[in-house]
């Protein structure tokens, strides 16, 4: 699989998602899957594909001193920044096909925007299922199909453009899992029974500068693409993206993604 079908990037990349991305996308989609989890105090949760910790830390805030959060990535890049923002947490790299925990370990297990870039799918999804404890809350988030978030499948295009299918793919690689019928299908297969809802967000970036910037020096294309090239589509991007744009400069969109939601 390539960086971009497993959502691997370079360190410098980390540390532009967690600047960008977290407040701009992330940030408002941690407080639903922990809501759609039901965590509560004293709660041991698990984050699978923690990334750089929003959701862990979102956790954290619910289950309370008596709790236990622990966060599980594959990319040690975001593992750092997660242990820099919070070192008092477990961060925990493994893949999530093969979770070093013991079986019945967890109260609720989440992963905001992380199936759709693991090696095998129902593999991890029988691992959630295994290490929580019965009853447990298992929540997944994932982006819906990209005509569904009409700025980034506007910017896929502008990318595909002038660097290429290759690396609009990398842009792309999200939505892989934007069919919900295909979705169900993976929880049955992992022994789940899910349930899914689509609900709305909002992509909120302070310039087009910031999204373009993000979009490719926080993503797997980092190690990929020149300056020279984004100043390219820096320059293309007032004409080609102003629907998106509004009078202030702000970068605002709504995206839709699926919250998946199973019992152990």
């Amino acid at each position: 699989m390539s960086d971009a079908e497993t959502g691997q990037v370079v360190s410098g990349a980390a540390e532009v998602y967690d600047r960008y991305f977290l407040p701009a996308i992330f940030e408002q989609w941690a407080p639903r899957v922990c809501d759609a989890a039901g965590i509560r105090e004293g709660d041991t949760v698990l984050d699978v594909a923690c990334g750089t910790g929003v959701v862990a830390r979102e956790a954290r805030e619910r289950v309370g001193s008596d709790g236990e959060v622990i966060g599980v990535d594959l990319n040690p890049g975001m593992l750092a920044i997660a242990l820099r923002h919070e070192p008092s947490e477990q961060w925990v790299e493994a893949p999530a096909e093969r979770l070093p925990f013991a079986a019945d370990r967890f109260d609720a297990v989440l992963c905001q925007f992380g199936l759709m870039f693991f090696a095998d799918k129902v593999a991890a999804l029988r691992e959630m299922r295994r290490v929580a404890r019965p009853g447990a809350g298992i929540v997944v988030a994932v982006w819906a199909a990209l005509d569904q978030g009409p700025g980034s499948a506007a910017l896929a295009e502008l990318v595909e453009e002038f660097l290429g299918r290759e690396s609009a793919d990398a842009l792309r690689a999200p939505s892989v899992l934007g069919d919900t019928d295909a979705l169900r299908q993976l929880f049955e297969q992992a022994g789940l029974s899910a349930s899914v809802t689509t609900e709305q967000g909002t992509t909120r970036f302070d310039s087009a500068e910031d999204w373009i910037n993000a979009e490719i020096m926080g993503w797997t294309l980092a190690d990929r693409v020149s300056r020279a090239e984004i100043d390219r589509l820096l320059a293309a991007a007032p004409e080609r993206l102003a629907a998106f744009v509004r009078p202030d400069g702000v970068v605002e969109f709504d995206h839709a993604a699926h919250l998946v939601t199973a019992r152990a």
